[in-house]
């Protein structure tokens, strides 16, 4: 069998910037200022993202509100 010459494209996480993780405030009143570790639910904790991206003509963004098309 042939080895296929596509390979997955990857790119570092914009949510977590790679970590895999993210804080996220707590909310008991008692610990105002304490936070939470949580797994990136964006990237499932692996720190990178994958997909074919088109770098020619960017119309996705990935930011903290999620992924958005432009139109």
């Amino acid at each position: 069998m042939e080895k296929s010459s596509k390979t997955k494209e990857t790119c570092i996480c914009p949510r977590c910037s790679g970590n895999g993780y993210i804080k996220v405030p707590h909310k008991s009143v008692e610990e105002l200022n304490k936070s939470v570790t949580m797994n990136c639910p964006q990237c499932e904790a692996e720190g990178e993202i994958y997909g074919p991206f088109d770098t020619e003509n960017d119309t996705i963004i990935i930011d903290a509100d999620g992924v958005h098309k432009l139109q």
